[in-house]
């Protein structure tokens, strides 16, 4: 049984008021070669933030992808300044925002290299 299948009408409610509405589901299964006992827990609160969160995150990419978007046509007009982008320098871009590529930093006195993933490969 995968743990992702487990319905919530299973899971139990926390006696301890300071866990309330959290739920709990306690099951024994074998984990790196032995039996474990495996607390599973579900709270609607958290669940609820981490949704916002996401809807947020992805809000977001959306805003810059429409941005990008523009950009691109912007720079497809007859007259426009500057260089236009490759197939190659857009799909390192739209990496960038889809997978929130940004360069490492490094610690302070080390020299920084940026690793992003193979844009090619799109």
């Amino acid at each position: 049984m995968d743990l992702l299948t487990i319905p919530l009408r299973k899971f139990r409610r926390l006696q301890d008021a300071r866990f309330k509405p959290t739920r709990a589901y306690r099951l024994r299964r074998k984990v790196w070669g032995e039996e474990r006992t495996l607390l599973i827990t579900f709270s609607p609160e958290l669940q609820r933030k981490q949704r916002r969160g996401i809807e947020q995150h992805l809000a977001k990419k959306h805003r810059v992808l429409q941005e990008l978007q523009a950009k691109l046509r912007r720079s497809q007009k007859p007259g426009a300044k500057g260089k236009s982008y490759t197939r190659e320098s857009l799909a390192k871009h739209i990496c960038q925002i889809v997978y929130s590529l940004k360069p490492l930093k490094a610690a302070a006195g080390a020299s920084s290299m940026p690793i992003y993933r193979n844009y090619k490969k799109l």
